[in-house]
């Protein structure tokens, strides 16, 4: 079974696709999504966050290709079910989740010898 870390990775890999690269405009479009939770069982992928609708996009348009992207991974089941969850527990906005955990190892260490 894939790790909720690996997981994290691809959906990371996701955004610095879809920006070109763009380290910077990746992490700020995750930060909008304002994630609170990435949960996984077994084929069942729970994606817990405030602006659910950032995730979706247009007509379901990001969503789709997020699920298409993580479907084509070796490691993820093909069968993978994506349920997102909004949150409107207050104690949620006041700790955001960390946009950098979305991040490949490898991207995080471009992002830290930049700075």
């Amino acid at each position: 079974m894939i790790s909720r870390e690996k997981i994290c990775s691809h959906i990371g890999q996701f955004y610095l696709e879809k920006h070109n690269d763009d380290h910077d405009a990746a992490a700020k479009e995750v930060e909008k999504l304002r994630l609170r939770d990435i949960q996984l069982f077994e084929k069942l992928l729970v994606i817990t966050l405030s602006r659910p609708g950032n995730l979706i996009g247009l007509k379901g348009s990001n969503i789709h290709a997020l699920e298409k992207h993580l479907k084509g991974m070796k490691d993820v089941p093909s069968d993978l079910i994506i349920h997102i969850e909004e949150c409107e527990d207050i104690n949620y906005l006041v700790v955001p989740f960390n946009p950098r955990d979305l991040m490949p190892s490898s991207a995080l260490r471009q992002v830290q010898e930049d700075q």
